[in-house]
């Protein structure tokens, strides 16, 4: 079995809503190691489902942007997890 097949059969694994946390770590290993130009990186196309959740989320924030965690600490956040 190719590492390419290892790859697509581990990912068919996963339940969909895992599957845009395993892109954007590929595009973070790919940006990492310059494999392609960081400028164009592929933008995935979101399901109904994540879009749905994203709408509620958004009303929620309307309803009260105060609440929840500034940028600053989402930031040192995913740096801190990803190492950027």
């Amino acid at each position: 079995m190719t590492t390419e097949q290892v790859v697509l059969k581990r990912l068919h694994e996963l339940p969909d809503y895992l599957h845009l946390q395993v892109i954007d770590y590929m595009e973070y290993l790919i940006t990492k190691h310059h494999a392609i130009p960081a400028s164009k990186p592929e933008e995935p196309e979101l399901s109904e489902d994540h879009k749905k959740i994203l709408a509620i989320r958004y009303e929620k924030y309307k309803e009260n942007p105060h609440v929840g965690d500034t940028w600053e600490t989402v930031k040192k956040r995913l740096t801190e997890k990803y190492a950027l």
